[in-house]
């Protein structure tokens, strides 16, 4: 889980860091799943297992507030550029200029 969280924040974009935080999230739930089944096999008390569920949905929720913020901050972060037309004046044509064209 820290893993993950870690490899993201090395990485330089927004989105790349939600990509890692979301796979994160995706390994507390694999724990809590471990936790159930060691319960279910007697490995650990039923109070651990609780325990270990309270831990996993505070780290679920931090990790959502941290996605939601990084996906925020991705869209804000964005270079957005007026499109303009381009085009070729017929003042350059009387100086001689002609646009390049395969057309000889």
């Amino acid at each position: 889980t820290t893993a993950n969280i870690a490899e993201g924040y090395g990485r330089f974009h927004y989105m790349d860091k939600a990509k890692f935080s979301s796979n994160s999230r995706g390994s507390c739930w694999e724990v809590l799943d471990h936790l159930i089944t060691a319960n279910d096999e007697e490995l650990i008390p039923k109070k651990m297992l609780d325990e270990g569920r309270e831990l996993v949905n505070t780290a679920v929720k931090l990790l959502n507030g941290y996605i939601s913020y990084l996906q925020r901050a991705g869209k804000q972060s964005a270079v957005y550029e007026e499109s303009s037309g381009y085009s070729v004046s017929n003042d350059s044509c009387s100086n001689n200029i002609y646009p390049i064209t395969d057309n000889r």
